[in-house]
């Protein structure tokens, strides 16, 4: 997987609040669909922008008002001086349409004692760390994706 956004080794949400994260996965009977840095890295930020612009006013404001937020990830070095991953979007798109992505379970935990990888989230698809509890996305159908924007 690709390295943090916020951090060398973690993702901007588990970097800020790593126990809470943990609290998080570690939770008993809780439906959890990972969509980190390794699939929201395979889609550009712009071309999502790109795909709502036009679509309705609600879209030209969207494309305005996340202007911000690429500026704010771009500071970070987010997926390097060029592209930008499409974080929140693979979020609300997982929900919508689950078929856009390949996803396994796994048992996700998240470091919190680090010096260097605190927040940084392991996906453990052999059983060593307990039982599977997050379905952890791994590839999405970048196309299918950008077209059900549109």
């Amino acid at each position: 997987f690709p390295s943090g956004n916020k951090a060398p080794g973690a993702e901007a949400n588990c970097c800020n609040d790593p126990e809470a994260a943990q609290m998080v996965f570690a939770a008993k009977g809780a439906n959890i669909t990972m969509a980190g840095l390794n699939v929201t890295h395979q889609l550009e930020m712009s071309e999502v922008r790109d795909a709502v612009k036009s679509v309705s006013d609600a879209g030209e404001f969207l494309y305005r008002v996340s202007q911000g937020y690429m500026d704010c990830l771009r500071s970070w070095g987010d997926n390097g001086p060029g592209a930008i991953g499409c974080h929140d979007p693979c979020a609300v798109m997982v929900l919508l349409d689950s078929s856009l992505f390949q996803a396994r379970r796994g048992c996700v935990v998240v470091e919190v004692k680090g010096e260097y990888t605190r927040g940084a989230t392991i996906a453990d698809f052999t059983g060593r760390l307990g039982e599977a509890q997050t379905d952890v996305l791994l590839k999405v159908d970048a196309p299918r994706f950008y077209k059900e924007l549109a």
